[in-house]
């Protein structure tokens, strides 16, 4: 099996064309994400829209204050190279922010450079967890990305010690009907005694995370959602997080759950000051390779949720077998059913079922399924049309798409989350399973690959674009995987096993 190193700006989805446009906000090591993704992107522009620590200039290769208009030509002189900061003057041990016309031309000089653009876009006083103030976040309309970060730290804790406005906090937080919820037997964290004492709940996050004024709040209406879920040091509050996770993917295109941790390093700390200021009190204060803050070099534990899609491959006419193989009997059911019962224990979502020849005939079976179904009027140019269509439809929502075929109900739920764990621990763009040292379906594809699908032609599947994305192999133990319903012969061979 190929190593595949998964990076925090890799997992928030960054490293790719056009530049990232990204703002983060909330608490918990929001500073700490947005550096060590903006020192894995770099070259990189990061700046605030509300304000930063003095302190936090450091993680910083090179830091332009800008005192009036004309500063931000310095940009245009510098070497590309590292974490860029870019902010205005320093006030009271913090870093304000440029003024909206300059973060406009700042966004423009990125466009114009293909660099990316990292924002700090709230505050939070050092603590765990937070509700907004009135006046923020401050999210630019141009922001493409919003990463929401909560520090799982604070569960089981009291909120006036770890949370930044506790107050709001407890009133989003409040619960939302009585039922029961697999997040109340977390931590023990549940009970009438715990939310009178004010002590902050799994159930509280996931509230505050999905208001509209908690942790949805000011986001452009085009953005993409990500919730980071920090501080995840034990397994404990890992599987808070993988919890947690399920519940707000509702609201969120996808959830991580991490452990970033600043690392100290044995360089001498260069204290910043008037030292690194020429005698004119230039505007440009640019540090030392070795005055690296505590930020510079985080180690990580990351883990990925997204929403998986299932892309159920129906259309096709089964001439060789002599009738359409989606309506076999299975053990009593017809094999399209069967796929599409699969999908869903499996818990994939969204689930679309491409037919063609036979549409109304299978669209009668499984018509009672949560599941859409969609006429290929194109089937007959062969498998990559039906492909094309279920990418198209599903392609800006989903984090990856599995293919099933309608022909392989013995496809088990089992091989199907094996292939989604696998692809939540490295990101590869194409995973299947091995068999007997044969590839295997069903096969995932991240969306990275979305657009070589889009141009594949005639009958060929997802194997068109392995020479571009070498498929990444889970070794796994079951023979049935490789049986094709070709004849009637192995159409027996199957219900015998």
């Amino acid at each position: 099996m190929k190593s595949y190193q998964l990076t925090l700006s890799k997992a928030l989805r960054l490293d790719h064309i056009p530049p990232s446009r990204v703002a983060f906000v909330g608490a918990g090591g929001k500073t700490t994400a947005l550096f060590q993704a903006a020192r894995e992107l770099a070259p990189c522009i990061v700046t605030t829209t509300t304000h930063l620590g003095a302190w936090q200039a450091d993680a910083a290769d090179q830091h332009i204050i800008i005192r009036k208009p004309e500063d931000v030509n310095q940009l245009e002189e510098i070497a590309f190279s590292g974490v860029i900061l870019i902010t205005g003057e320093e006030k009271k041990e913090r870093l304000s922010s440029p003024n909206p016309e300059q973060l406009n031309w700042l966004e423009q000089f990125c466009n114009y450079h293909s660099l990316p653009l990292l924002i700090e876009a709230d505050g939070a006083r050092g603590k765990p967890l937070k509700a907004p103030k009135e006046d923020e976040p401050v999210i630019p309309e141009f922001i493409s990305t919003v990463v929401v970060v909560a520090g799982l730290s604070g569960i089981g804790e009291g909120a006036d010690e770890n949370v930044y406005n506790s107050e709001e906090f407890a009133k989003l937080g409040k619960r939302k009907d009585e039922k029961n919820n697999e997040l109340m037997n977390l931590r023990g964290s549940f009970t009438a005694e715990a939310v009178s004492s004010k002590t902050v709940t799994a159930e509280m996050l996931a509230n505050v995370l999905m208001h509209t004024e908690g942790g949805l709040k000011d986001i452009p209406y085009k953005a993409r959602k990500i919730a980071l879920l920090n501080q995840a040091d034990t397994p404990e509050l890992q599987a808070i997080g993988g919890k947690l996770s399920k519940e707000i993917l509702q609201k969120y295109d996808s959830v991580l759950v991490t452990s970033l941790k600043p690392e100290t390093t044995n360089s001498v700390m260069t204290p910043r000051g008037a030292s690194f200021r020429d005698e004119a009190g230039s505007s440009s204060l640019r540090l030392p390779r070795q005055a690296k803050a505590l930020l510079a070099k985080t180690s990580s534990n990351i883990h990925i949720f997204e929403k998986p899609a299932a892309i159920i491959l129906a259309a096709g006419s089964s001439t060789r077998f002599g009738e359409s193989k989606q309506l076999l009997d299975y053990h009593g059911k017809p094999f399209i059913r069967v796929v599409v019962e699969t999908a869903l224990k499996a818990d994939l979502h969204p689930i679309m079922v491409v037919t063609g020849a036979e549409h109304d005939k299978i669209d009668a079976v499984i018509h009672d399924l949560p599941v859409q179904v969609i006429r290929n009027e194109n089937w007959q140019e062969g498998q990559s049309s039906s492909i094309k269509v279920g990418v198209k439809k599903f392609g800006s929502k989903a984090g990856s798409a599995i293919f099933l075929l309608a022909d392989q109900p013995q496809v088990t739920p089992t091989v199907i989350r094996a292939l989604v764990e696998e692809h939540a621990r490295t990101l590869h763009p194409v995973i299947a399973p091995m068999v007997e040292d044969r590839r295997a379906n069903p096969v995932l594809f991240d969306r990275v690959t979305f657009p070589a699908l889009l141009k594949l032609e005639g009958d060929i599947g997802g194997r068109g674009i392995f020479s571009k994305f070498s498929p990444n192999y889970i070794h796994w133990n079951d023979s049935g995987l490789l049986l094709d319903v070709d004849t009637p012969e192995a159409y027996q061979k199957l219900i015998n096993r």
